[in-house]
């Protein structure tokens, strides 16, 4: 293939662009690649069409719309069309960029050659390979009243409608405009534009003549329907989030509840004889059935694993569907043979997909109109250690190699483009449909190479990589993971412009979050979308869990935390059980942050009269994933802590950034939780720690500010600024930095710089046994213990 490269203007009064011989025949194989500038900068023409055009020696105008265009680096690519190699000759050719028809701006001419080919006699004519003349000519007969006038033209269009029909790949289309043309010879001398109207509405898209307008309407529809029927499933999806109760799970062989803080449960669904149903995120084990109205019931999955997982099964009769889920998880059952990974959460809607794409692979969510999608087609469940794809002779072959591994063939359809991550390129083989070797990936050797790929047709690719990095293949070229992920990656809605990280290649790290964030408006006097700030969190935490990034901003007020929990029944519910046992009371998942507008306090304070486990096992305010909290005050008593952030090891590389905020825990009655600190966190591996100008007060403990690290992990960054720690007697733990566990993977630094307190900065050993491997550096009043 033959790419010329040029960069053109739409301001300087020359483009130079070199010598671009075009050869005739070569069709769909000579592309000319432009940068646009204006006045020496990158010319943005964002939004606008763009077509290529040329004058031929003969003076005729050729032109044809640009598709591959890449709008934000100011490039496009246009394969040179055969209406465009007419004549052996030099010709004249500009780029237009166009919008709704106007010319908005174009760039300076240049000059390509023709060379003789293999094809000869190309038919030549001023835009004779566009049916969109015709077209054109045919709205100006509708719409001109005086048909007298224009009669004359039928003949010419008719004899230009012949000369293509041999050389027009579409003559269907072609073989319509025939049919309408044909309907305006039986109109008379006078007749209306309705009259003309009527009878052009009788030739259908498929270039039939009806009888009569309504014929015509009614034979097209049902060709549409039967279309319609013939492509697509229509989905429903049966589960309620709002319905859902935590804590909750169904027995393996009843439909009778039991109680765990692990599950969730969802109330019956009536199921119907003969219906395949498919269920997202189900516990199958969990997850039972009843063909008796309820009388009994049989785990879907008896005898597996509490995991949560995707099922199908087929309904022997009529009767209802029990669903188990975790705490927390949106599960889903779709009403139709469903196989494919769930479409991003969806609740109340029909969505559709297509039952075969082109080249017949699997069903894809890109074929759902709701969402947009990231997937990683490099499974686990289909790497081979061990092992390296080569092309020998054309064959592909796999030679034993025990630093490397292979993954089954991957489909990839042509025109798309897909970047590889972390995969041996010279060893990942790329074959036709038909099995005929294309190409390797690159020709580079080295072990490790990140690049994007668009085939040029329908292909499978074999990929090789070694065995200590992370490979990946995703369906685009600027929406890249920052984690590993397999299938299709729910949490992308509309995110441009994300690029990958070296730390989050590990996995579990930062997902890929919204570019542009939700926002939430909390307001007591009811002007906002929420009154309370838990309604707004708990909005806010199911849209995280669609991959959404949320702003709550809460406006001035003082807010009673416990109150809107629910009070003395939120209470009565707390017991020290479940992954969050010590982690209740506003919680927030992921990119769920809080601002306040205002002077906002959020109070948490349990009465003298609480248990032992209830200030135990409760704080103000629970993270230990990704937020941003700013300009709120904290005010806690008679519980945890005012800030809880412990993510126990699990979920690394988050971002903490809190600014201007004030966390004050007012202690605890003797008999309660008696380790009241105002912020307690547990670090997770390799994140990035922010306090900005806040405080953390207490007068009855003698901690304020304290963090340790956790097993095996890699390095985290504090950076406190400008922060205050007052406890209750001199000499406390202003801010206590600990390590914890052994294996870390390097050193944690904890940077406490413009601080000020009545106490110290304490560096120290979390648990005995634990290896230091924290680093601690101040520049302010305290002597460092």
């Amino acid at each position: 293939m033959s790419d010329y490269s040029v960069t053109l203007s739409t301001t300087e009064p020359n483009n130079y662009v070199g010598l671009i011989k075009l050869r005739q025949g070569d069709v769909a194989s000579q592309s000319i690649q432009a940068t646009i500038t204006a006045n020496g900068q990158l010319f943005n023409f964002d939004h606008l069409a763009v077509f290529f055009n040329a004058v031929l020696p003969n003076g005729y105008v050729v032109r044809d719309k640009v598709t591959n265009v890449d709008y934000a680096n100011s490039k496009l690519n246009y394969v040179v069309a055969d209406s465009f190699l007419q004549e052996v000759a030099q010709v004249t050719a500009w780029f237009s960029f166009e919008n709704d028809e106007k010319i908005i701006d174009s760039t300076k001419n240049f000059q390509y050659s023709v060379i003789g080919g293999w094809k000869e006699c190309i038919p030549q004519g001023n835009y004779i390979y566009e049916l969109s003349e015709i077209q054109r000519e045919i709205e100006e007969i509708i719409s001109n009243k005086d048909f007298t006038s224009i009669f004359s033209k039928i003949s010419s269009i008719e004899k230009k409608y012949d000369e293509q029909l041999a050389e027009k790949a579409n003559q269907t289309a072609l073989n319509v405009e025939k049919a309408r043309i044909d309907s305006f010879t039986t109109l008379a001398v006078g007749s209306t534009t309705g009259d003309a109207e009527l009878i052009d509405g009788r030739t259908g898209a498929d270039g039939i003549t009806y009888a009569n307008i309504g014929g015509a309407v009614r034979g097209q529809v049902s060709g549409l329907k039967s279309d319609v029927d013939a492509n697509f499933t229509f989905v429903t999806q049966l589960l309620k989030a709002s319905a859902r109760v935590n804590g909750k799970y169904y027995y393996r062989d009843t439909h009778i509840k039991g109680d765990n803080a692990d599950f969730a449960v969802y109330p019956e669904i009536p199921i119907y004889s003969g219906k395949t149903y498919n269920l997202v995120d189900a516990v199958g084990i969990f997850t039972t059935v009843s063909y008796d109205g309820g009388a009994t019931a049989t785990s879907l999955m008896l005898g597996t694993s509490t995991r949560v997982s995707d099922l199908s099964f087929t309904a022997t009769g009529d009767g209802l569907l029990y669903v188990t889920t975790t705490t927390g998880t949106n599960a889903m059952v779709f009403d139709a043979d469903y196989t494919q990974a769930a479409y991003a959460y969806v609740e109340g809607k029909t969505n559709w997909q297509l039952k075969n794409d082109s080249v017949g692979n699997q069903i894809t969510e890109e074929n759902c109109t709701f969402f947009k999608h990231l997937e990683q087609y490099l499974l686990k469940a289909n790497k081979t250690t061990g092992k390296y794809y080569t092309a020998y002779s054309g064959l592909l072959e796999t030679p034993t190699k025990a630093e490397t591994s292979i993954f089954s063939g991957v489909n990839l359809i042509a025109g798309e483009t897909y970047t590889f991550i972390n995969v041996y390129g010279y060893f990942t083989q790329i074959f036709d449909k038909s099995g005929v070797f294309i190409d390797k990936l690159t020709t580079s050797t080295d072990v490790s190479v990140t690049v994007t790929y668009t085939p040029s047709v329908n292909c499978v690719v074999y990929v090789s990589a070694v065995n200590t990095e992370v490979p990946m293949l995703v369906n685009s070229s600027n929406i890249l993971p920052q984690t590993y992920i397999e299938g299709i990656y729910k949490n992308v809605l509309d995110i441009v412009d994300t690029t990958l990280t070296q730390a989050g290649m590990a996995a579990d790290a930062k997902t890929v979050g919204d570019k542009f964030p939700t926002t939430l408006t909390v307001k007591k006097d009811g002007t906002g979308d929420y009154t309370t700030v838990v309604a707004a969190v708990t909005q806010a935490n199911v849209l995280s869990d669609a991959g959404k990034t949320v702003n709550i901003n809460i406006y001035e007020g003082d807010y009673d935390l416990l109150a809107e929990l629910g009070g003395s029944t939120f209470l009565s519910a707390i017991d020290r059980s479940g992954v969050f046992a010590e982690r209740q009371g506003l919680r927030l998942k992921k990119n769920v942050n809080l601002f306040g507008v205002g002077y906002v306090i959020l109070r948490y304070e349990l009465p003298d009269t609480a248990t032992y486990v209830q200030s135990q096992c409760t704080s103000a305010l629970n993270l230990y994933q990704t937020n941003s909290i700013e300009n709120i005050e904290f005010i806690a008593k008679n519980c945890r802590y005012a800030l809880h952030d412990e993510t126990n090891g699990g979920n690394p590389y988050l971002t903490r950034y809190i600014k201007n905020c004030r966390f004050t825990h007012l202690g605890n009655v003797p008999g309660l939780w008696e380790y009241p600190t105002v912020l307690g966190g547990g670090a997770g591996g390799g994140s990035d720690y922010t306090f900005i100008n806040s405080q953390f007060i207490t007068t009855t403990y003698g901690q304020a500010w304290s963090y340790h690290t956790n097993h095996n992990q890699v390095p985290s960054h504090f950076n406190v600024d400008g922060c205050v720690g007052i406890v209750k007697a001199s000499g406390g733990n202003s801010f206590n930095c600990t390590y914890h566990g052994k294996g870390h993977l390097g050193k944690t630094i904890f940077n406490i710089k413009n601080c000020s307190g009545n106490g110290i900065v304490r560096k120290a050993a979390e648990s005995d046994g634990s290896e230091d491997h924290i680093e601690v550096y101040t520049n302010g009043y305290v002597t460092l213990a």
